[in-house]
C-alpha cells in the first residue's frame, strides 16, 4: 500500500498495524511524528536506530527478541538503500505489533516509480509489499505547501503577524528540508519572543544553518536544573535522524557557549542574541560544575573521535550529566 506522508500521518493512529513500514524519499522531518505514534500503539520502549551504511542484516535481526524485562524497541533502518541484503530480513519474525521500519533515499530515474524500485531492491513480491507493508513517499513540498508549513511554525512559535517582504525573504533563505528550516525557525521565533516579524535585516543573521537549537535546548535545561527534558531532547533528536555524535558535538556547544557567559566572557558565545539569557541562566550554578559539565562533554565527544561506540557514548555521557 502507498500513501503520501501527509495522508499516512493522519490515518495512521486509526488504521491497521503492519509488519514492515517502509519511507522513500529525501524528507524525514514527519518521522518523529509517526515514531512517537507508533511506540505508544505497539507498548514499545522507542526506537533503535541502525545506519544502512554502518550496520549489517545481522545487527537488525538481533532488534526481533524482547529486550529487558520483554521490552521492545522498533529497529528503524535509515539509509535503508545502503544496507546489504535488506530484502532477507523478509525471512525474520517481523509482525504488527514488532515491526520493522526502513528509511530510504535513493537517487531515482525520472519518472521511475519508488515502489518498483522497492520491489527490485528488495526482491520482494508486488502482493507482500500491498499486503504487509505501508510504502510512505516522503517528496520535498512544493513552494506554496512550503509557504503554509513555515506560516504555521511562525504562529505556532508565538509569532501571529509579520510583513509580507520579510516572510518572502525568510522563506527564499530557508534550507528546504523541513529538519533543517525547523532549527531556523525555532531561532527566529525565541529571539522575537512573540512580537511580529516586520524587519527581515533583524533576523536575517539567525539564519545560518546551523543546528543550535538542540544544543541550546539541552544545555538550557540542565542550566535551568531540569536534566530529564534534557535526556528527552537528545533522545528524540537520536531517534528522528540526528546522529548521536552531532548531538554530543551540539551539547558541548551550548555548554562550552554557558561557560563563556559564566565567565564573563559574552563575546564568546554564539550568537550573540543567547548572552544575556546564559548570563542570567548561569547564576544557577557554580563556575566549577558549569566546567565539570563541559570537561564531560568534551571527554565524550573525544572519545567518538577516537572510535567509540558513539550511541553507547551518547547515553553514557545522559547519564554522567544526570548525576
Amino acid at each position: 500500500m502507498k500513501v503520501i506522508h501527509a495522508e499516512f500521518l493522519r490515518k495512521f493512529p486509526e488504521i491497521e498495524l503492519r509488519p514492515f513500514y517502509l519511507f522513500i524519499g529525501p524528507e524525514t522531518y514527519p518521522l518523529g511524528a509517526f515514531f512517537n505514534t507508533l511506540t505508544q500503539r505497539i507498548n514499545a520502549s522507542g526506537i533503535k536506530r541502525y545506519d544502512g551504511s554502518q550496520h549489517k542484516v545481522s545487527d537488525v535481526l538481533a532488534a526481533t527478541s524482547a529486550g529487558l524485562f520483554g521490552q521492545f524497541r522498533v529497529p528503524v533502518v535509515f539509509d535503508a538503500h545502503k544496507m546489504r541484503g535488506f530484502g532477507k530480513l523478509l525471512q525474520t519474525g517481523f509482525t504488527g505489533s514488532r515491526p520493522l521500519v526502513g528509511v530510504f533515499n535513493p537517487s531515482l530515474k525520472k519518472r521511475q516509480s519508488p515502489v518498483a524500485w522497492l520491489a527490485k531492491f528488495t526482491g520482494w513480491e508486488q502482493d507482500f509489499l500491498d499486503s504487509m507493508c505501508y510504502i510512505v513517499e516522503l517528496p520535498y513540498l512544493d513552494d506554496s505547501t512550503f509557504e503554509k508549513w513555515v506560516a504555521k511554525q511562525l504562529k505556532i512559535g508565538g509569532v501571529e503577524r509579520f510583513r509580507r517582504m520579510a516572510f518572502n525573504k525568510l522563506v527564499q533563505s530557508l534550507p528546504r528540508d523541513l529538519a533543517s528550516a525547523k532549527n531556523e525557525l525555532d531561532k527566529i521565533t525565541a529571539f522575537l519572543g512573540g512580537q511580529d516579524m516586520t524587519d527581515w535585516q533583524e533576523i536575517a543573521p539567525l539564519v545560518c544553518f546551523q543546528p543550535e537549537v538542540l544544543e541550546y535546548q539541552m544545555a538550557d535545561s540542565f542550566v535551568a536544573g531540569d536534566a530529564n527534558s534534557a535526556v528527552a531532547q537528545m533522545d528524540a533528536a537520536v531517534n528522528s535522524g540526528t546522529k548521536p555524535e552531532q548531538a554530543i558535538s551540539s551539547f558541548t556547544r551550548g555548554l562550552k557557549a554557558m561557560c563563556w557567559a559564566k565567565l564573563g566572557v559574552g563575546s564568546m558565545v554564539k550568537p550573540a542574541w543567547k548572552v544575556k539569557k546564559y548570563q542570567e541562566m548561569s547564576k544557577n550554578i557554580s563556575k566549577r560544575d558549569g566546567l565539570e559539565l563541559l570537561r564531560i562533554s568534551i571527554a565524550a565527544e573525544a572519545g567518538v573521535r577516537k572510535g567509540q561506540n558513539p550511541v553507547l557514548t551518547a547515553y553514557n555521557l545522559l547519564l554522567k550529566i544526570r548525576r
